[in-house]
């Protein structure tokens, strides 16, 4: 397998070679089922680190067009399908950074999306989003809260606090607690954040 790598371009290297062995595949120089080399044997020919080579492999797995066996080697699973010239256009001018091989793909709600059109109707109140409508929110209160516990523990507030939570606030949430019944010491309640 004879890969081109243009070391002057801004591409990194994993991503040449993700786009050369992409090319192969759609040119027909690469078939389903055919072993590509392991990876540092690649990363030999090509004068490359084998992390190099790893990351392009993982990439090319990601997209479902490589599938490793262990013992056995990596091998072309599918021909992708043709490009559309908008991704064309983007392979000629690749990004520094290759998002798509760091995030992981994601699915889109849609029925989630679908529950944002009660949002609208005043008699609705929707719980898609985990939003309260705005005008329900004490914004001067808060912000009176907010201004007081600045001015009086602020600089303490500010910096990273226990990994239990803020101490006072578990003192409180205890004695929340004792009056529902709940008999809990402040440092059996822990702090997290959500939604």
């Amino acid at each position: 397998m004879l890969l081109e790598l243009k070391r002057d371009s801004r591409a990194p290297l994993y991503s040449q070679i993700v786009t050369e062995v992409r090319r192969m595949i759609a040119g027909g120089a690469l078939k389903a089922g055919d072993r590509l080399p392991a990876n540092r044997e690649l990363a030999k020919t090509l004068g490359v680190n084998r992390n190099t080579v790893t990351t392009a492999y993982a990439e090319l797995a990601a997209e479902g067009l490589i599938t490793s066996r262990v013992g056995s080697g990596t091998y072309i699973s599918r021909v992708p399908a043709q490009a559309p010239a908008s991704r064309i256009r983007e392979e000629a001018a690749p990004s520094p950074m290759s998002w798509e091989s760091l995030l992981s793909v994601q699915s889109r709600d849609n029925w989630l999306q679908e529950m944002s059109i009660f949002a609208v109707r005043r008699e609705v109140i929707s719980l898609a989003l985990a939003l309260p409508s705005a005008d329900l929110f004490p914004l001067d209160d808060f912000r009176r809260c907010v201004d007081l516990v600045l001015r009086k523990q602020g600089r303490v507030l500010l910096q990273l606090g226990t990994t239990s939570g803020y101490a006072p606030l578990q003192e409180y949430i205890a004695a929340q607690l004792a009056l529902s019944g709940v008999r809990v010491s402040p440092d059996e309640v822990l702090i997290t954040t959500g939604c």
